[in-house]
């Protein structure tokens, strides 16, 4: 059997993982967890990983005066394949992207400080 793992790196620190997560069709979040997929000889297999998000955001992305950071910190998005035997991962092949700014969405803020605000509101004063 053979899976595709994803999962991001800090590109000063590679040794430090991050989780990968993947929205649902109704905007939920879950951890991505490996996609089997079966390779057949002389056949190409073309595998869609939709809707990835990093489970963090890259430190220092505020500019500065209107130019990017020098502090800035980056990520690299891991794309693995790997044999499976019983319990145990095997990598065979993996892709390592070029440095990625990861961002938090704006709309998940706004959706956050609107809870906040009506939970405040509904707290006896």
């Amino acid at each position: 059997m053979f899976y595709l793992k994803a999962f991001g790196i800090k590109v000063e620190a590679i040794n430090q993982v991050i989780s990968i997560e993947q929205s649902q069709a109704d905007r939920s979040k879950k951890t991505f967890e490996p996609v089997k997929i079966d390779l057949l000889t002389d056949q190409v297999t073309k595998v869609t990983l939709g809707r990835l998000h990093f489970g963090e955001t890259t430190a220092n992305n505020m500019r500065k005066k209107g130019k990017p950071n020098p502090d800035q910190r980056y990520f690299m998005l891991v794309v693995g394949l790997y044999a499976a035997n019983q319990d145990q991962f095997y990598l065979l092949a993996a892709h390592i992207s070029e440095r990625i700014i990861v961002r938090r969405c704006p709309q998940i803020s706004i959706s956050k400080k609107l809870l906040a605000a009506d939970a405040d509101l509904n707290t006896p004063h």
